[in-house]
């Protein structure tokens, strides 16, 4: 993404791979959103299931009120305002349904960040800032989710090789369907539009990422102290 230092330039259609692969994503311009039923939510707040909801309390208990949820289970992002969600829409995320990245996967360049058990979207609260992409437009980095020839970022979909058929999985309610990135969550070009405007004043706002093996949910959100629960998006 952004970040990359200049010396890293002759690098950065492998950077961008940590969401696409190594190919250059030309095709995420000008994409057109999925119509399927589960591309965006049709007005609206949409209905949370239990694990949402769980998290969502969770996250308003922490003193996040304004916030971004990502659920694996069934691959869709929501947009919560003032503690309620106000739309939602169709995402993919990791290929791996892991929910940990393992051990020193963080400290390794991308050039062995490839087998399809790291391509993981990892479960948990982050925080995420705006930065512009020279393929994806605006891109919402997770902070704490990078290293310095990589990132995860949740950016507009892009279409990769056609056997991966993205916007067709984009599209599907079949949340089985929507592991595929490279650990990146792909959102439809109307929602990263929305997210991009509907974005807190912070730099930094809360994402809360919720686990495809939702179990225990609750253990991926400890409960935060009351002085860091007190600062929105530290």
């Amino acid at each position: 993404m952004t970040r990359m230092p200049a010396i890293l330039a002759a690098f950065a259609l492998a950077t961008l791979a940590a969401c696409a692969g190594p190919e250059q994503p030309e095709t995420a311009q000008g994409l057109d959103t999925p119509s399927g039923p589960s591309a965006t939510s049709p007005g609206g707040a949409p209905a949370l299931t239990a694990a949402e909801l769980e998290v969502s309390r969770i996250a308003v208990r922490n003193g996040d009120t304004d916030f971004i949820m990502v659920d694996k289970g069934p691959g869709r992002v929501l947009m919560f305002q003032n503690g309620q969600p106000v739309y939602g829409g169709s995402a993919l995320t990791g290929m791996s349904h892991a929910d940990v990245m393992p051990p020193g996967l963080m400290s390794k360049p991308f050039s062995q960040h490839m087998p399809p058990e790291d391509k993981i979207t990892p479960a948990g609260r982050y925080t995420v800032s705006e930065e512009e992409d020279p393929h994806y437009g605006p891109t919402l980095s997770v902070n704490e989710v990078s290293n310095n020839d990589w990132d995860i970022a949740i950016h507009r979909l892009w279409v990769g090789p056609p056997e991966e058929r993205r916007p067709q999985r984009l599209a599907s309610n079949n949340g089985a369907e929507k592991h595929v990135t490279w650990g990146c969550i792909d959102v439809p070009p109307a929602i990263m539009s929305r997210l991009i405007q509907d974005l807190p004043d912070d730099e930094k706002t809360p994402l809360y990422i919720l686990p495809t093996n939702q179990t225990h949910v609750a253990s991926f959100f400890p409960p935060r102290s009351p002085a860091m629960a007190s600062v929105k998006a530290e």
